[in-house]
């Protein structure tokens, strides 16, 4: 059959492509030089296929290509010569006609038993990355073989690599002060090695095999391109690093910096959020793990770093308050006050309204926190009520101050979201604190009447109604709302920002008359310390008293002492 004549027989086109293994022989018509390497199968027809293959690839004059026959349910080998190529997709790879010849060879000597295949496509790996990248990731795997006693990673070696174990099972082992202590047995289908690859930092265990092992090698290498290359597998990277942590062993990988992580509080949009205790004060705080494909964005932790100190050094009552920022895991830990009670978005989807007497109060602290960060220069960029926190008494802490602002919703390059994003942050025009400001209104619209302002139908229409038309007299939905409250709402959501209040401070004036001599002050607490030590150590106990008294006032505290003689 001509070349021609293959052209125009029928194709089955496959949707989803199918996964194919080809071992492509040198150019001097030779014996098969290359190993197996992965690519993808457009269409099928009696004669041939189209392949798709990334640039790596070597290219065939003739191969052997094992694929899987829908027709015969099974795995086929078939000798195989190229005919034509061409530019793939977006330039991403090579687009390879190849047609079916038995002149080549009987097409035995299949490259991958069909298990080993099988195994490969079912590793979670692989469902990290999407479909396009799969042969991509495959190619990059390379199997390797151990015995009973071989070390597949070491305690203390660097982290080169990562495996999945396909046959036979590994002893997860940890030495200390000369003792061995078992951690975990892994199976098939298990990983191993990958927080050092993540980290980069020494093997924290050794995995030894228990048996014969089979286990497929992922270099760092090439781990650390296709992150760059996948956001996908970045957000697999999140899930890895967070179940870790909610494992039940507490070993060095629990651990960040001087905290160690209990328990996973909650998810968020792009972090998880963990109960956590400073080890040596034994000091409960809650740590925030930013999502990898975040942290790993060069535009948004270059912008973080930007703004982090400024971030920690903002002591205010209603702002949660940040005590460490740790980059560890190739992410980012915010360390934060533990507190106790509801987010906003908790309390609304519970209520549905709030009566004017508690959503005032409410209101007015947060515009006392935004006014003092905005004095620190410091813009939240994406106020909504699941960055807001309701404690006992509805005691107000904002969330996320700073953190946010460079997380763009979808690629559509708005900071915060749509939802409660300011018009001109739709815009050319940097967000500055008149955009909190109308954040806070659409939100205070929203903790009145029950519902947001605008309708949801599509994105694009909501982001237009922000632009284009003013938001509903909120005495529409609630007609025995307060004059102060609606003219605070309408004014903070005013399309021109020059059109509403100078700053938060002026803000929260307009909400005065309607606190009802309500004390907001923020009520003070007390802690007790006792030291006891003996008389020689007297002049280092004062020096310790000093350092203390100075970071103590630094963070606004009034620290007392006194002194008790013959304990």
């Amino acid at each position: 059959m001509s070349d021609d004549e293959r052209r125009h027989q029928d194709r089955v086109e496959l949707d989803p492509p199918g996964v194919a293994v080809l071992r492509a022989g040198d150019n001097e018509g030779g014996g098969l030089e290359h190993g197996p390497a992965f690519v993808d199968v457009l269409n099928v027809s009696p004669g041939g296929v189209m392949l798709e293959a990334e640039r790596r690839v070597p290219e065939p004059e003739q191969c052997l290509l094992q694929f899987f026959d829908h027709q015969t349910q099974d795995w086929r080998v078939v000798p195989c010569r190229r005919v034509w190529e061409a530019e793939g997709d977006h330039g991403g790879g090579r687009l390879w006609g190849m047609a079916f010849d038995s002149d080549l060879g009987s097409g035995a000597g299949v490259t991958l038993a069909p298990g080993d295949i099988d195994f490969l496509m079912r590793m979670s790996l692989l469902g990290s990355v999407p479909r396009r990248a799969m042969c991509r990731l495959l190619n990059c795997l390379e199997r390797e073989r151990y015995s009973q006693g071989d070390a597949l990673v070491r305690q203390g070696e660097a982290g080169d690599s990562l495996y999945v174990i396909q046959h036979g099972d590994c002893r997860v082992e940890v030495a200390k002060n000369g003792t061995l202590h078992g951690l975990a047995l892994l199976h098939p289908g298990d990983m191993v090695g990958e927080m050092a690859v993540l980290t980069g930092e020494p093997r924290t265990a050794s995995a030894v095999a228990q048996g014969e092992v089979t286990a497929w090698r992922l270099a760092r290498s090439d781990f650390d391109r296709l992150a760059g290359e996948q956001p996908d597998l970045l957000v697999f990277l999140t899930e890895l690093v967070a179940k870790r942590f909610e494992s039940s062993q507490i070993t060095a990988d629990r651990t960040v910096a001087k905290y160690i992580i209990r328990h996973q509080l909650g998810k968020g949009e792009w972090s998880i959020v963990y109960s956590g205790v400073h080890q040596a004060l034994d000091m409960p705080v809650a740590i925030k793990m930013m999502r990898h494909d975040m942290a790993m964005n060069p535009a948004f932790l270059r912008s973080f770093r930007q703004e982090a100190n400024t971030i920690a050094k903002l002591r205010h009552p209603n702002i949660v308050q940040v005590f460490d920022i740790e980059e560890l895991y190739r992410t980012v830990f915010i360390v934060m006050e533990a507190m106790r009670g509801f987010s906003l978005k908790e309390v609304l989807e519970r209520a549905g309204r709030l009566p004017t007497e508690r959503a005032v109060p409410m209101l007015a602290q947060i515009c006392s926190g935004l006014a003092y960060a905005h004095r620190q220069g410091v813009v939240h960029r994406d106020i909504k009520p699941a960055n807001v926190f309701v404690q006992d008494g509805d005691h107000i802490k904002i969330l996320d101050f700073g953190l946010a602002c460079t997380a763009e919703e979808e690629g559509l390059g708005i900071p915060g979201t749509p939802l409660y994003a300011a018009p001109e942050q739709m815009g050319a025009r940097p967000a500055d604190h008149l955009a909190d400001m109308y954040s806070t209104g659409i939100m205070a619209y929203e903790m009145v009447t029950g519902m947001r302002p605008y309708p949801e139908r599509s994105r694009t229409e909501l982001l237009q109604l922000h632009r284009n038309q003013d938001i509903p007299d909120p005495r529409v939905a609630v007609p025995d709302l307060p004059e102060p409250l609606r003219e605070f709402i309408l004014t903070c959501c005013r399309r021109d920002p020059a059109r509403r209040f100078a700053d938060m401070e002026q803000a929260r004036a307009v909400l005065a008359p309607l606190l009802d001599g309500q004390d907001l002050r923020v009520r003070r607490k007390m802690t007790s310390m006792y030291l006891f030590y003996p008389e020689e150590a007297q002049s280092g106990v004062t020096e310790l008293m000093e350092e203390f008294s100075t970071r103590a006032k630094a963070l606004g505290l009034e620290l007392k002492t006194s002194e008790i003689k013959d304990i």
